[in-house]
């Protein structure tokens, strides 16, 4: 505090403004900037801090210590103004993409605390927070809002961990923290993003499945007399009332993004062909009540018999939309047989070993 208000020097703050802010008629060679372009990005806030956060976060937080307020004093004022005048040197990148944004920060802050691959993805994907993708909206932890039940509106780090299962082919949410391991998620990024931007086409691709899957159920919800004293009898809480709150939860975002990327290692299947597949599901004979039934009968059973719930329903919806989508599987673009076969290999392969019973 004492060393900024004497003016001394900080190392400089480096920034990158992304290419798509930037206009055709940027000169990227002689760095013209008749469109005052870059100022404009400062205005409004559109740079991305690749170096310098820690004193970022200690100059925002002595501006707002000296801040006007009651208890302000004639020193604090001046003070103020002190630190108003100071000169900070910024550098920016000006033009790199999003994967070379990234580069730069992890290799620019090596030897500091390395970020989680959850974070990693915030700052690839940051704008998207803002803008959303076509009709799809993202909410924060931030916005203090609830996500309302429909195709459109999903929560930004749920989004994100569902992307990240399919470029760890792993279902359960890890926060890997390793240089290492961030490099290799961004390895992973650039060898399957060419002129596409996957996360974009993941997120669509689930907005397909659910708007799908929503009209396929003709409104289904659940009724609590269709599950007394039958094969769907339940023994807890049901896992989701309607289509949207069975589908729309993490367990299942990640499932599917762990199934995809697995059917993108081993069977060469893209996430566009899985768009294309997923009309064909409900467009055959297909009971969707029962099929609704049926998995919440077998999530239940999980619930009952696992101790590791959360993990087991993720398991259970990754297996089932393998299997859905698995060209060369029996049970391929078949709801109902692939929720059945799902709870069969959750049952064979956890619920044997984590039975409460």
């Amino acid at each position: 505090r004492g060393d900024l208000l004497k003016g001394c020097s900080i190392p400089p703050i480096v920034l990158s403004i992304n290419s798509n802010s930037l206009t055709e008629e940027f000169d990227f060679i002689s760095f013209k900037n008749e469109n005052h372009e870059i100022e404009t990005a400062f205005d409004e806030k559109r740079l991305l801090i690749i170096d310098g956060l820690q004193r970022t976060h200690v100059l925002m937080g002595l501006a707002e210590e000296l801040a006007p307020s009651s208890r302000q004093t004639i020193s604090d004022a001046e003070n103020l103004q002190k630190l108003f005048n100071l000169s900070i040197r910024a550098e920016v990148y000006v033009g790199l993409d999003r994967l070379g944004i990234l580069y730069r920060m992890i290799t620019l802050n090596t030897g500091q605390t390395t970020m989680s691959t959850r974070h990693l993805m915030e700052i690839l994907y940051f704008d998207y927070k803002n803008t959303g993708i076509g009709e799809i909206k993202f909410v924060t932890d931030k916005d203090d809002e609830q996500v309302r039940p429909n195709t459109t509106e999903f929560k930004f780090k749920e989004a994100l961990d569902g992307f990240n299962s399919y470029l760890e082919k792993d279902e359960n949410i890890v926060d890997r923290t390793d240089i290492l391991d961030n490099i290799k998620t961004l390895n992973t990024l650039a060898s399957e993003t060419s002129n596409k931007d996957l996360f974009a086409a993941f997120i669509a691709t689930y907005k397909k499945y659910l708007d799908a899957m929503v009209l396929s159920s003709n409104g289904w919800t659940f009724i609590e007399d269709d599950f007394l004293n039958n094969e769907y009898s339940l023994k807890t809480r049901p896992f989701g009332k309607t289509a949207i709150e069975i589908f729309k939860k993490s367990q299942a975002l990640t499932g599917f993004g762990c199934a995809l990327g697995q059917l993108k290692s081993s069977r060469s299947v893209t996430i566009e062909q899985i768009g294309i597949a997923i009309p064909q599901i409900f467009e055959r004979s297909i009971d969707i009540s029962h099929c609704f039934k049926l998995a919440l009968k077998h999530l239940d059973t999980i619930k009952e018999k696992s101790k590791k719930i959360g993990n087991d329903q993720r398991f259970f919806f990754r297996h089932l939309f393998f299997s859905m989508f698995d060209p060369e599987g029996e049970y391929y673009l078949n709801l109902e047989g692939s929720i059945d076969a799902a709870f069969n290999r959750t049952r064979a392969d956890r619920l044997s070993h984590h039975s409460r019973n």
